[in-house]
Order: C-alpha cells, then structure tokens, then sequence
C-alpha cells in the first residue's frame, strides 16, 4: 500500500458515557504517541472500569446503571486530563512549530 500520513492532534470526546456504554481508550481521548502513555492511560481506564463493575455486582447494580458509569467518568476524569495534557505538551516541547507533528506509515 501507499505510505500515508496523519497528523498529531489532541482529541478528547465530550461525553464519555450513557446509559450501557462507556468509552475508554483511544476512543474516549487520543494521545500522542510518546513513550506508550496512550496504552497506559488505556489499561488503566480499563482496571478503574472493571473495579466499578466489580463492586457494582458485589451490591447488585445494574451494570449499564447511568450513576454508576458516570461515577467511573469521574474517577478518571483527572488522570485522562493530566495525561493528554503532559503527551500533548511533550508533542508542543520537541515539534518545530513551523512543522506539522505527523506520524507516516
């Protein structure tokens, strides 16, 4: 196939959560690719998740519960945020800004 190449930008999603669906990972905020932060952030959403739902069982909660999946959201609110935040500044500290930052294939 032909090389391609996509450029290095910050996205994050409003809303991480409705009733029976959750976004994590990269679908829930896409981190520049530095030293593996993206896949980091992704397991640990994937561990706070999994904690919530384990105690959601444990007290006989629905699982798709709007409350309960909005209490993980806050939970990790704070460690999405620092953690694109410091992959984007790293991408803003070594990019030239005349440059567009890109990944090729």
């Amino acid at each position: 196939s032909t090389r391609a190449c996509y450029p290095l930008s910050l996205t994050r999603v409003e809303r991480l959560t409705t009733a029976n669906t959750v976004l994590i990972g990269n679908t829930a905020h896409t981190v520049n690719p530095i030293a593996g932060q993206g896949f980091n952030l992704a397991l640990r959403d994937c561990s706070a998740l999994v904690n919530v739902l384990t105690d959601a069982v444990a007290q006989g909660r629905p699982l798709g519960d709007l409350t309960l999946l909005k209490g993980y959201v806050q939970n990790q609110e704070e460690d999405q945020w620092l953690t694109t935040q410091l992959s984007h500044s790293f991408n803003q500290l070594f990019t030239d800004p005349k440059k567009n930052m890109q990944i090729c294939t």
